[in-house]
Parts: structure tokens; C-alpha cells; sequence
């Protein structure tokens, strides 16, 4: 390929990377740990909101944003909807569902579509969905380690889950234990959050290796990776 005139970007000060002057910043992607880098997490803070891209909260409406799961676990679908159907009709609540790309289809949440506050989003970025958000939840997905950099309250339907999830044995969660618990789970999500050094505790053994930056880990990781080959 024909050389470019490159432009710089220091990643958290341990390396610099070039990349090509054409790339345009909103369509790099960072994947893995390094996504969850608070730095990092920071600058797509700064960008999205520079380009209006984020709506923000609205007052007096709790916007809840549901990440659906992968085929491959096991759980009992229908009864999710069912739950789901239930947090879309709580007063104030306004939920989006995003299934996700390996997943059931749109059309398998449409019954929830009945409510009118009720969105169900296959295109918009997770990063963006969860800066809009006054509550995330999941069975279980990696993008609750952004919300939790981000400080977002997680609701944990614990009672639809057929496995243990690392973020429900740091605490780092308000737990639905049923149907009946969700209204009391969501309000304490809103009204108390989760307890700051939950989320630390979870970050720390599970996302960042007790290193302050997950950027810097994988670095030294493809280095070590180099000097093998």
C-alpha cells in the first residue's frame, strides 16, 4: 500500500500509535480490555458530546437500556420478554432494548413494542445508548464494564440467569430476585446506585488486573507477544 502522512495519538502516555491523516477519530474502534480503560471511556465522553450525539436524560423519566445476550447461553427467552414487558410498564420508565448482532432478532422482542416508551434499538452504539441511560441491565455481556467505568447503576435480573456472573459475586449490582422485586430494584438503582467500592473491586479483579490501565496491560502483553515470535 502507498505510505500516508500519519498523525499521532498518545494512548494513556506508555505508547504512540500512527495512524493514517484519513481516518476519521469516530470510526476508530478499540476492542477488548482497552475499551474499558477509564481514559479512554473519558476522550469518547468528550467526543460524543462535542458532536451532539449523545441526547441526555431526560427529566423525570428513568431511561433503562437492556443489552440483550448471545444464543449460546441458556436461559429462557420468552420469560426475559415477559420481564421486560414488566419494565416497560412501570410508571416513568422509559426502556430500549438493543439485541445483540448474535442474538434473537428484532422481531422476537416486538411484543414490547405495545408500550409506547418501549424502543427497540438495533443501530445505535452501546457507547451511546449507555451515556443516554439512567440504568443499565443485562443477563450477562462485557458492556457492563463500560457502564461500570461510567458509573451507571446495573440492574441484575438474577432470577432469568442459569449462570454466575463475576459482577453479581463482586456486588457490583442492584439484583432483581424476582418479578415482584423488580419496581424495588430499579428504584434503588436510581435512588442509591451501587456502592462505589463494588465497582472498584469488580474493575480491579476481573477488567483491569489491579493495574490502573487496561490499555497499558494489553501493550505489554503484544510485547511480549513480539519478543516470542
Amino acid at each position: 500500500s502507498r505510505r500516508r502522512h500519519t498523525r499521532y495519538i498518545s494512548v494513556t502516555g506508555v505508547q504512540t500509535c500512527a495512524l493514517p491523516i484519513c481516518y476519521d477519530p469516530a470510526n476508530l474502534i478499540v476492542t477488548g480490555a482497552p475499551r474499558f480503560d477509564p481514559d479512554w471511556v473519558g476522550l469518547l465522553d468528550r467526543v460524543l458530546a462535542e458532536r451532539g450525539l449523545t441526547r441526555g436524560r431526560r427529566p423525570g423519566v428513568t431511561t433503562v437500556v437492556f443489552f440483550a445476550t448471545k444464543l449460546v447461553y441458556d436461559f429462557d427467552f420468552e420469560r426475559v420478554v415477559d420481564w421486560l414487558d414488566l419494565v416497560a410498564g412501570l410508571p416513568g420508565v422509559r426502556l430500549i432494548v438493543q439485541p445483540h448482532p448474535r442474538g434473537q432478532g428484532k422481531s422476537r422482542f416486538r411484543r414490547l413494542t405495545r408500550h409506547a416508551s418501549c424502543v427497540i434499538d438495533m443501530e445505535t452504539p452501546a457507547a451511546i445508548l449507555m451515556r443516554d441511560a439512567d440504568v443499565v441491565s443485562t443477563l450477562v455481556s462485557s458492556v457492563v464494564c463500560e457502564a461500570i467505568v461510567m458509573g451507571r447503576p446495573l440492574l441484575y435480573p438474577r432470577f432469568l440467569n442459569t449462570l454466575s456472573t463475576r459482577f453479581d459475586e463482586e456486588g457490583a449490582c442492584i439484583v432483581a430476585g424476582s418479578m415482584e422485586e423488580t419496581a424495588q430494584a430499579l428504584a434503588a438503582c436510581v435512588e442509591t446506585g451501587v456502592p462505589a467500592e463494588a465497582y472498584a473491586r469488580f474493575l480491579a479483579h476481573h477488567v483491569t488486573g489491579g493495574h490502573a490501565s487496561p490499555i497499558a496491560v494489553t501493550i505489554d502483553d503484544m510485547r511480549a507477544l513480539i519478543a516470542d515470535a
